[in-house]
């Protein structure tokens, strides 16, 4: 193609402009080397020549890129220190690379104070860090197969481990509360802290309420440190803290447990009706355990027939309830039990007795002769003789006693007192 004297003609591989005055320029395309097309030039008179370019190759320098890599405490670093980097005249890979001062291979695994590098000659690296540990890796400086340098910097940061946990043994039932049962007569609590999740290593410091432990293998292999505390006073409460230091003072998180040392029994009292005719009584009793608790009853028959019932304590601190199961004659027996919200319980017992069988009262004549006959002298000078009944067992105040003669004529129909139950009741009989 013919072009105008002057004119810019970008080719292929560059940019060509040849002027009037015979004046050229080419411009060759960045890193092209080669031939750059004949150019054949016609001059005013007519005549035509050739001009020949030829680029020759050089050796460009290689352009490397620092790189670095953040990573947080024990996770793995990984990249290519390779993929930023560039040679257009060459295949670049890494021959070695040093570290603390030192040269080795790639490809060679070194392991440093903190971790274990490797780079490899592809420009891959891997820096597993130990356990637990964050810090600025020495700075690794890698040279190309082109002898260039460039730089490998890697963090490791800090992340919050776990707390450990904790877990007051004696308070066998985690209800926050120890019990007597539970303390059973010991002046220590015992505790178990968990190591798990913590990070924690052998060397570590486990500080609990101010106690330091150093941990042991044997400790990290366990999971755990079991140990005893001054159990507090009644009432008081034991709050347990710990927490794990490691060799660099990070510190993990607190980890706690409480309980509250409750060893005293409730009180509770049981009434069961003395004497009654009434085979399902009514239970009565006290207790000072709260409102709601729960009474239970457990009530035995003369027949050995067992019952159990509930029933709750009322705002005033009673309680009571109906027996279920209509109970045998005879004698009986209740026991109460109720038991606090720390687990200590109190029971307390009564017995009774069903009789629903009717005695009759006896009856006897008052100046009466041997004979059984009341002659003139004998009765009264108002024509009557007194009776005095007695009554029978198993009569209570209230009862209604009814007297009549042999007419069937009504002498008396009233309560019993407590004096007829103590002295007897006379009654005139004309």
């Amino acid at each position: 193609q013919s072009y105008a004297a002057g004119t810019e003609v970008t080719l292929e591989n560059g940019v060509l402009v040849l002027n009037a005055d015979g004046s050229y320029t080419f411009t060759p395309n960045e890193n092209w080397n080669g031939n750059v097309p004949v150019i054949t030039y016609t001059t005013n008179t007519g005549i035509t020549a050739t001009l020949t370019i030829e680029v020759t190759p050089v050796d460009d320098v290689s352009v490397l890129v620092n790189d670095s890599n953040t990573v947080a405490e024990d996770t793995v670093a990984t990249g290519n220190v390779l993929d930023n980097d560039g040679d257009v005249d060459s295949d670049l890979s890494v021959v070695s690379f040093e570290v603390n001062g030192q040269t080795y291979p790639a490809g060679t695994e070194v392991t440093l104070e903190n971790g274990v590098l490797e780079l490899n000659a592809d420009g891959s690296y891997t820096f597993t860090p130990n356990e637990n540990w964050n810090g600025q890796v020495p700075v690794i400086t890698y040279t190309t197969n082109t002898g260039i340098t460039a730089t490998l910097t890697i963090e490791v940061t800090p992340v919050a481990d776990g707390a450990p946990t904790v877990i007051i043994n004696t308070d066998t039932n985690d209800d926050g509360f120890i019990s007597n049962e539970e303390l059973n007569g010991a002046t220590e609590i015992n505790v178990t802290i968990g190591l798990d999740n913590t990070g924690a290593q052998a060397g570590d410091t486990l500080i609990v309420n101010g106690i330091e432990i150093v941990l042991t293998q044997e400790d990290i292999d366990t999971g755990s440190v079991n140990l005893n505390l001054p159990a507090p006073g009644e009432g008081e409460e034991i709050e347990v803290v710990a927490v794990v230091v490691d060799s660099n003072g990070n510190t993990t998180p607190e980890g706690s447990d409480s309980a509250i040392i409750d060893t005293t029994p409730p009180v509770i009292t049981v009434d069961a009706p003395a004497l009654t005719n009434d085979t399902t009584p009514t239970i009565t009793g006290t207790t000072d355990a709260p409102v709601g608790s729960t009474v239970t009853l457990i009530i035995i028959d003369s027949e050995g027939n067992e019952q159990t019932i509930t029933t709750i304590v009322n705002p005033d601190g009673t309680y009571e309830v109906d027996v279920i199961d209509p109970l045998a004659e005879g004698s009986y027996t209740v026991v109460a039990e109720v038991t606090d919200p720390a687990g200590n319980s109190a029971t307390d017992s009564d017995d009774g007795i069903v009789d629903v069988t009717s005695s009759a009262p006896t009856v006897e004549f008052s100046g009466m002769g041997s004979d059984g006959i009341f002659n003139s002298d004998e009765i009264g000078t108002d024509g009557t003789v007194t009776a005095t009944v007695t009554l029978a067992t198993g009569t209570q105040v209230g009862d209604t006693l009814i007297v009549t003669d042999g007419n069937g004529n009504t002498l008396f129909n009233g309560p019993v007192t407590q004096d007829m139950l103590d002295n007897g009741f006379d009654v005139e009989v004309p």
